[in-house]
């Protein structure tokens, strides 16, 4: 301070102006000079108290208050009376004014004295160097010179305390206090990412959603709305991205959004859905147009040693420009979305409108999922994973990649290393902390050395928003049960979980099993029958119980009860004995009573001697036709049908049982037909009866056989050397003099018996065998429509039409229902690269002599699309050798 002010003084003793004439003012200024201070203040009172406007002496006060030594030196005190100095001044008479100025003062003085107390209040503030002294020296001294330099110093001292804090409060009150300040702008943006960070510090959901409710300004709402998007979506699917759209219609990411949803659309099956929901969407891959130009299938065709694709019309999807394709791609028929081919330069992804996904000097390209547009992508350092439409994701260089379903992403980062699992946006999920993992239904299975935990589509998606801890619960291992439970095993006890991977059955049960949509698990005290959901017991404590498809039996305490499957009635356990017979009936007994038990109730007392056979059709048995035969001690037989009607009595002989109405009965070694209700409907005189096929049993009598047509219920007399075969419903093929012909169902003959094979071709026209040749026959004209064919094989039988492709001694050709000859059998091999319903045909004719391939690629009309020619070596590159 001593130091200091020696300075002040120099200062003031330079900028002392005096005249050679003494005036009061400078009588003052005199005494002050001699440091005879206290009568210079004792002066300066004085005239104060007599004249309280007296400029001057309030001018000589405040040059007394900055003497340096004077014991009582107060800059502020001599500030206040320079300003009340020049506010005297202002007030004074020019009479005053003149006085004032002989005695060596006027306004400027006044002035440049103000200016130096202001420098000796700023020079103050700036040796303290405090926040306090500069905003009081903004206060007390606003008009100073330095007054922007002190505000610029202030800020700056205002800056460091907000850094050195380093909180979105600091910055916050810091804009709020100095708004001005040219620290503003760094202060703003340190505010904006400490509050950002601040408020999602836990990362979750939540968070962020508030955040972004709290600020919608925020300059990271785009880094905001990309951890939402992330999280939300974990799921992939088209729900989940939806609700983002209509949470933020207005999102930066609505491209990538609306990409990601269209793949996910395309997981379930459903990409016209898309289509159809956002017709006028504009975004990066460029999706609707993309879906618009799928064609119905693709095929490649070459020329001058590269291929193309071509669509099903024969226009060109792609240049001819690919070196190398995938060797199955030559068979045609192209309908996956995708196709890995190699140009000169590089190795390319052909999605299926042909155009380039995906191209780059990679070592490989592998698909990971065809329907959500992922694939893999190789190189010398590792694998890298790329989604169509948004590019390389960002993941860990892989040593390996896989797709779990159409949801997440296995990541192995090193060999034999440990998986981690990624949404299919890049989003982690699960560390890499995973011996191995599976997809299950939609739950993804983990094994951490011995054991394994499961963790479903909802839970993963808690995992994704951090809420979810993946080593909850761990089993010794588990297996699929009827393809939508998944039993799960701990200490030898099984639990089970649904599909949707939630608990039905905690692991303490000995054995598990379905019945229709209940359940029977067994523990130690037995079996208990539960609720679907595995949480209500119907029965308790079962010590024995079965099935068939309409009754459930089951003993508790040495008591039987039966229950109809359909209802699962109250049961009473009243039986002493009960045994399942068959699929549809119950045998049950007290001690002195014996019961048949039928669908609907029905309850058929037997007696002791009673003999019980349930009975099956011969040919193959689907558990839905059943009936019971019931043998006396006399051997008489009676029959009931499923619901107990009886329908055959007192008969000695096993009936064979054909179909549900069709029986045949034996009477004396001579064989009938009844129905299903014991009605007769051939009668009792053949030695054969059986060979139930599409509504028709054959008969046999005296080595010729005929046939009885249930639907119509027509008799054909047994007159033909063979079993009848049906052609249509009302046109059969019977055989005489060893060959075949054609009648109707009444009987009459629609051809000669001249054929040796025949198969189905239309209702009305055959394809007949005579000797070696094969026809095309019209039975009803009698006329032969196409002749000399040696062997066929269909390339399509539809209700529509049919169509052959056939060989004559001339070559290939192909042969429909509706066009006739397509193609003119004349060519030496001949393909359908296309499909059944939308052929595309690939004949080859080879010239020997100038040995060449002539290629015509033909539409199902026979119209030539694409006409090639090639040298042997050439068309190897192009033919479809499977």
């Amino acid at each position: 301070m001593h130091t200091k002010r020696i300075l002040y003084s120099l200062l003031f003793f330079c900028l002392l102006g005096l005249s050679a004439s003494a005036g009061p003012i400078k009588k003052v200024l005199k005494l002050i000079e001699k440091q005879k201070y206290e009568k210079a203040e004792k002066t300066v009172l004085r005239k104060l108290s007599k004249d309280s406007l007296n400029s001057g002496m309030r001018y000589a006060y405040a040059r007394l208050w900055v003497t340096p030594d004077y014991p009582e030196y107060h800059i502020d005190s001599a500030h206040r009376y320079i300003i009340q100095a020049q506010s005297d001044w202002a007030i004074s008479s020019e009479k005053m004014k003149k006085k004032m100025k002989k005695d060596g003062l006027d306004s400027l003085g006044l002035q440049a004295f103000k200016q130096q107390v202001d420098s000796l209040a700023f020079a103050r503030a700036q040796a303290a160097d405090t926040l306090a002294a500069y905003q009081y020296f903004l206060d007390e001294f606003s008009d100073a010179l330095e007054y922007r330099t002190a505000r610029a110093l202030r800020d700056e001292r205002a800056y460091q305390i907000a850094k050195r804090e380093n909180t979105y409060e600091s910055y916050l009150y810091f804009l709020r206090t100095y708004p001005d300040a040219q620290q503003a702008k760094d202060a703003r943006e340190f505010y904006d990412i400490l509050l950002f960070e601040e408020k999602i510090r836990d990362k979750k959901l939540a968070s962020f959603r508030q955040f972004l409710q709290e600020y919608p300004n925020t300059p990271y709402r785009k880094e905001a709305e990309w951890q939402i998007l992330q999280i939300s979506t974990a799921s992939n699917t088209p729900e989940s991205f939806q609700a983002f759209m209509k949470s933020y219609p207005n999102s930066e990411w609505r491209s990538k959004v609306l990409n990601r949803l269209y793949w996910a659309y395309k997981a379930e099956g459903k990409s016209a859905d898309f289509v159809a929901a956002f017709p006028s969407e504009a975004f990066t891959d460029s999706l609707v147009a993309y879906q618009s130009q799928v064609p119905a299938y693709s095929l490649p065709i070459r020329e001058k040693g590269k291929y193309a694709y071509m669509k099903e019309n024969g226009e060109l999807l792609t240049d001819f420009r690919y070196t190398q394709i995938p060797e199955e791609d030559l068979c045609g028929a192209l309908v996956r979305d995708f196709s890995v081919v190699q140009s000169e330069e590089d190795v390319v992804v052909l999605n299926r409108a042909g155009k380039e996904v995906i191209t780059g000097d990679w070592e490989n390209i592998t698909v990971l999922n065809e329907a959500a547009g992922i694939f893999a992508l190789s190189s010398d350092q590792g694998d890298q994973v790329y989604r169509v439409g948004e590019g390389l994701l960002e993941l860990p260089m892989a040593h390996q990649v896989r797709s779990l379903g159409n949801h997440y992403l296995a990541l192995q980062t090193e060999a034999q290393g440990k998986w981690a699992v990624y949404s299919l946006g890049g989003h982690p999920l699960l560390s890499a902390e995973w011996d191995s993992l599976h997809l299950v239904q939609e739950q993804v299975w983990l094994r951490k050395q011995e054991h394994w935990t499961w963790l479903s589509r909802k839970e993963l998606e808690k995992v994704a928003d951090g809420n979810l801890s993946p080593w909850g619960r761990a089993i010794d291992r588990f297996s699929v049960f009827e393809e939508e439970y998944v039993v799960i095993e701990q200490e030898g006890k099984k639990g089970l979980l649904n599909a949707e991977g939630e608990l039905v059955f905690s692991a303490k049960w000995e054995s598990l099993a379905r019945v229709d949509d209940r359940w029977m698990a067994r523990d130690s005290l037995g079996f208990q029958f539960f609720s679907t959901d595995g949480k209500t017991p119907y029965l308790k404590n079962l010590s024995q119980w079965a099935v068939n498809s309409l009754f459930m039996i089951a003993q508790s305490q040495q008591k039987w009860t039966v229950l109809t499957r359909s209802r699962y009635d109250f049961p009473s356990f009243s039986y002493d004995s009960a045994q399942l017979l068959g699929e549809h009936f119950v045998w049950l007994a007290t001690q002195d009573s014996t019961w048949l038990l039928f669908e609907g109730g029905r309850k058929l007392p037997l007696s002791a001697q009673d003999k019980i056979r349930v009975r099956r059709p011969n040919q193959a048995f689907d558990g839905e036709v059943e009936w019971i035969e019931v043998q006396n001690s006399k051997g008489y037989i009676r029959v009931f049908d499923q619901k107990g009607q009886e329908i055959l009595n007192n008969i000695t002989e096993t009936p064979l049982y054909l179909a549900e109405q069709a029986i045949v009965a034996d009477k004396k070694g001579k064989k009938g037909l009844i129905d299903g209700q014991g009605q007769s409907l051939v009668p009792m005189k053949y030695e054969a009866i059986g060979n139930y096929r599409e509504g028709m049993v054959s008969l046999l009598l005296n080595k010729q056989f005929g046939a009885y047509l249930l639907t119509e219920k027509k008799l054909i007399p047994t007159q033909y050397e063979r079993l009848l075969k049906a052609y249509t419903a009302t046109v059969l093929l019977a055989a005489k003099g060893g060959k075949w012909g054609f009648i109707t169902s009444d009987n009459q003959p629609l051809s000669e018996f001249s054929f040796d094979e025949v198969h189905y071709w239309t209702d009305s026209v055959a394809l007949v065998r005579n000797d070696e040749a094969w026809s095309v026959y019209d039975f009803y004209e009698d006329d032969y429509l196409y002749e000399d064919i040696e062997n066929f094989h269909f390339i399509r039988q539809s209700a529509e039409e049919n169509v052959l492709q056939i060989l004559t001694p001339s070559g290939y050709g192909i042969y429909s229902s509706l066009h006739g000859e397509v193609v003119p059998p004349t060519y030496n091999d001949l393909l359908n690269l296309g499909t059944a319903e939308q052929p595309l045909y690939f004949a080859e004719k080879h010239v020997a002599e100038a040995d060449f391939y002539v290629v015509l690629y033909l539409n199902a009309k026979g119209e030539t699309l694409h006409k090639q020619v090639f040298t042997p070596e050439e068309y190897d590159f192009i033919y479809c050798d499977n």
